[in-house]
């Protein structure tokens, strides 16, 4: 048996306001379902000027390690999340892939740090990168595994949140970058003008012209011109 109300978990992850709340949350989510860490992450696209998506609260000396050593870049986890999309168990990676010995000193080292069982749940969507949300325990005892099915679910709405308020920065970024000739860059463009032509009734140089547009295809969040003179 597994007892979490799973329901008022998701509501607090609809309507979560920041950061800091979406990891208080997962934090509780984690221990009521018989874990001590969670993490939930997705690197950066290219097409933003914003960070990637890293909530989690792994000990603090290993994920220094991590960074200073780069040794994530030997992760089987991370493996089996780019090429998976179902749910799993860390101890079933040795039947998705053959574990290197690297791999494994890399398991080992994280069981050291009190990431000894793990479930990850990949998240894959279309146009970004990928992302992953894991949960891990430390001891001798396994995972309970009735209740996985409420990880998966909680996994899925957290890193839903994650998007959600990343994207409400983007976009909060965007905004507070448009200039003033911005807006009539875009309607002359609307009017079949090129770049050149608008460059010369503004008195600007095309490079401006071109940096304007790129800005308010940002600002919009759009991949092209013709989507931001709709906007």
């Amino acid at each position: 048996m597994c007892e979490f109300n799973v329901a008022k978990a998701v509501t607090s992850l609809n309507s979560v306001r920041d950061f800091t709340e979406l990891r208080s949350i997962l934090a509780d989510a984690a221990g009521a379902l018989g874990f001590t860490y969670f993490a939930l992450m997705q690197s950066n696209s290219s097409r933003t000027d914003a960070g990637g998506i890293v909530v989690l609260n792994y000990p603090t000396a290993y994920m220094q390690h991590q960074s200073e050593t780069f040794a994530y870049r030997n992760s089987p986890i991370l493996l089996a999340v780019r090429s998976h999309n179902a749910p799993f168990l860390w101890s079933n990676l040795a039947t998705m892939m053959k574990l290197t010995a690297d791999h494994k000193q890399y398991m080992a080292e994280a069981a050291a740090a009190g990431l000894r069982h793990g479930f990850t749940v990949p998240i894959h969507v279309p146009g970004e990168p990928s992302g992953f949300v894991s949960f891990a325990r430390d001891g001798e005892n396994s995972i309970n595994e009735a209740c996985l099915p409420q990880a998966y679910f909680i996994a899925s709405h957290a890193f839903a949140a994650g998007r959600r308020l990343k994207a409400e920065i983007v976009n909060e970024g965007a905004r507070q970058q448009l200039e003033s000739n911005d807006r009539k860059i875009i309607m002359l463009v609307a009017k079949g003008k090129s770049r050149w032509a608008i460059a010369r009734k503004l008195s600007v140089t095309e490079n401006t012209v071109a940096k304007s547009l790129l800005r308010t295809k940002r600002y919009y969040q759009v991949g092209s011109q013709t989507q931001a003179v709709v906007h």
